[in-house]
């Protein structure tokens, strides 16, 4: 269960590249957005709701059966980002055709967001265990989103 927990909660193990892990992160569920999954509004809001569910199911478990002393943030290790592929399907949620400047600006929004901690970003991020891994990253993804729809309805 532990190897699962780590295989699904990294991200399919993007979050263990060695140099900004949230980001590798971020652009491994974009790759596998832009090559697999049907452009449906329905689809997609299934698969985020899904993966709101395994996320903190695989990273409550890990938190609780794993020792991250040897990390920066103990509270936040670097190598979940599950969180990330959630904050990354709420970005790009409004996006109805493939539009890579949309996601490009949806990705740019979201690492900023999500990097800088911006209110209420950091609100989220402040509470304990796997709300404050997760829950940070859905409003920094419905941030992005937001403005990934006002770009979407202003410029295309």
């Amino acid at each position: 269960m532990l190897f699962l927990s780590k295989f699904i909660a990294s991200g399919f193990f993007s979050g263990f590249f060695p140099i900004a892990p949230g980001t590798a992160g971020s652009i491994a569920y974009l790759a596998i957005w832009i090559l697999l999954l049907p452009k449906q509004m329905c689809f997609n809001s299934i698969l985020i709701l899904f993966l709101i569910l395994i996320g903190f199911i695989t990273t409550r478990y890990l938190l609780k059966n794993e020792d991250f002393s040897k990390y920066k943030k103990p509270e936040d290790p670097s190598f979940i980002v599950i969180d990330e592929w959630i904050g990354m399907a709420i970005a790009v949620l409004p996006i109805v055709s493939l539009n890579y400047v949309l996601i490009g600006i949806a990705f740019i929004f979201f690492r900023i967001f999500d990097a800088s901690k911006v209110f209420p970003v950091n609100r989220a991020e402040n509470l304990h265990g796997a709300n404050g891994i997760i829950l940070d990253d859905i409003v920094a993804g419905i941030m992005s989103g937001v403005l990934v729809l006002i770009c979407q309805y202003a410029f295309f």
